[in-house]
């Protein structure tokens, strides 16, 4: 009992210092909130994902990935993927590495980089996600379109990439979520 009791304390804890460390970066250092995708942007996540994929190790990277929520459900249901959370907030990507470290998740790995300087050329990816603000999202769609290879499939939640071509428009709305709209370059 004392080990538990231990043990929800040491998470506590753990969860006040993460709390805690993102607020002073997002107040003091110009960062952005991390917002979390639903549960049922995740379920049409996966519905994209097996619609759209040519095989099974397909690459996801999930832009401004936040604690990774999305991209630790791309890796625990499609296991033959390899799976990338980009995150510009050092304090979450050292967060979410040690998380995927502990659950053992050998495909999804996080790195600490601001996705507006990121050289998508010289990437081979499948699938992006991104759920970003309204500015960073208009500025990424700019950059991605030119530098996206025509495989590549862009699935945006809630927030237009107006300089890429829609190709289908999943309608839900949740109260922080939705809609997803799946683009190509």
């Amino acid at each position: 009992m004392d080990f538990i009791k231990l043990l929800i304390i040491i998470f506590i804890d753990i969860w006040v210092v993460y709390t805690l460390f993102n607020v002073i970066y997002v107040c003091f250092l110009g960062g952005v909130p991390n917002i979390s995708s639903s549960s049922e942007t995740l379920l049409h996540i996966n519905s994209i994902l097996c619609k759209y994929k040519k095989n099974e190790d397909f690459v996801f990277y999930d832009l401004g990935c936040g604690s990774g929520k999305v991209a630790f459900f791309v890796a625990k249901h499609f296991p033959r993927a390899r799976v990338v959370g980009v995150e510009l907030n050092p304090f979450i990507v050292f967060y979410s590495k040690v998380k995927s470290f502990l659950l053992g998740y050998k495909n999804l790995s996080f790195e600490k980089n601001n996705i507006l300087k990121m050289d998508f050329k010289s990437l081979n990816v499948d699938f992006f996600y991104c759920y970003l603000g309204d500015e960073v999202s208009k500025n990424l769609s700019c950059k991605l379109k030119n530098e996206l290879s025509f495989d590549s499939i862009v699935i945006g939640n809630k927030f237009l990439l107006p300089c890429l071509k829609i190709v289908e428009v999943i309608d839900y709305k949740t109260l922080i979520n939705g809609p997803l709209r799946i683009y190509k370059k």
